[in-house]
């Protein structure tokens, strides 16, 4: 269910975080390293039967899988928030402020139109290095690391240890979908 959950939101980053993530998990856990092949199978089958039963689904996901403009949308915020970066390393513009100060930081490239201004930037990194500066987007991390990574390095005890391997395969999915 949840395989077609992950199908169903229709987003190529979740459907490649979702894959990377599980196998790295499935790898990390010992106990699960010799179900990663059946998983994948498993998955891949799940997959395949529901874009086989549901044609209206497999044309949204096929749609969805070569559509361009999210792309460049991604591609001119990243950029733009590069832009605002090396104008404000430090202080940055200011918490949740990209929308309204970005811009005048978008530039039209040779190969894609300059689509985008007035969103969100996508990647979650350099979104908090423009709005709140080098420095704050290092404190952000710091506690990203100190909250999960604690955890994630130490040893549990058995009966979290499925817990734990969760843990690994959410925190290594938001970081890919970030």
């Amino acid at each position: 269910l949840c395989t077609v959950g992950l199908l169903l939101t229709l987003t190529r980053s979740i459907w490649l975080s979702s894959v990377v993530a599980a196998a790295l998990a499935f790898l990390a856990a010992p106990r699960l390293r010799g179900w990663l092949i059946p998983g994948a199978l498993l998955g891949a089958i799940v997959v395949t039967g529901a874009l086989a039963a549901l044609p209206a689904l497999n044309q949204r996901v096929d749609e969805r899988s070569t559509e361009q403009s999210s792309v460049w949308v991604r591609k001119n915020t990243s950029r733009a928030a590069v832009d605002m970066i090396a104008a404000k390393p430090v202080a940055g513009f200011g918490w949740q402020t990209f929308q309204t100060q970005s811009a005048p930081y978008f530039r039209q490239a040779a190969t894609y139109p300059a689509i985008g201004v007035g969103q969100g930037v996508h990647n979650v990194f350099l979104g908090n290095a423009a709005e709140l500066g080098i420095p704050g987007t290092v404190l952000w991390a710091c506690g990203l690391v100190l909250a999960i990574g604690g955890a994630l390095v130490r040893r549990a005890p058995p009966e979290l240890e499925p817990w734990r391997t969760g843990l690994v395969m959410v925190g290594i999915g938001a970081v890919l979908v970030a």
